[in-house]
């Protein structure tokens, strides 16, 4: 199918990145995420493999976007991509590993 779906409301960052930025940057910001994410829709496997626990199922993988974020994502049996986050690599990496398990 290879479309690209958003994953519950994890994507708050995403949409509220005026928060840490300025209009301007937030705006620039939001088109990189933008096109990193409809990128996928060519090359899913483009991310790195998340090392993850056990517990966790899926193949996660991330994708930088800017210096602070990355997209976190999975590529589901229909070949669909599921942004989980958009991850501000500045927070604790413990906090992603809660976030995708």
């Amino acid at each position: 199918m290879d479309s690209i779906g958003f994953a519950n409301a994890r994507i708050s960052l995403f949409t509220n990145i005026t928060i840490y930025k300025n209009e301007r940057i937030a705006a620039k910001l939001h088109n990189k995420l933008i096109k990193e994410a409809e990128m996928l829709r060519t090359f899913p496997n483009a991310g790195n493999i998340l090392n993850t626990s056990e517990r966790v199922t899926l193949c996660y993988r991330a994708l930088v976007v800017d210096t602070n974020y990355k997209l976190i994502y999975y590529v589901d049996a229909n070949k669909d991509v599921i942004i989980v986050t958009v991850w501000d690599v500045r927070q604790n990496p413990d906090k992603l590993t809660k976030t995708i398990e």
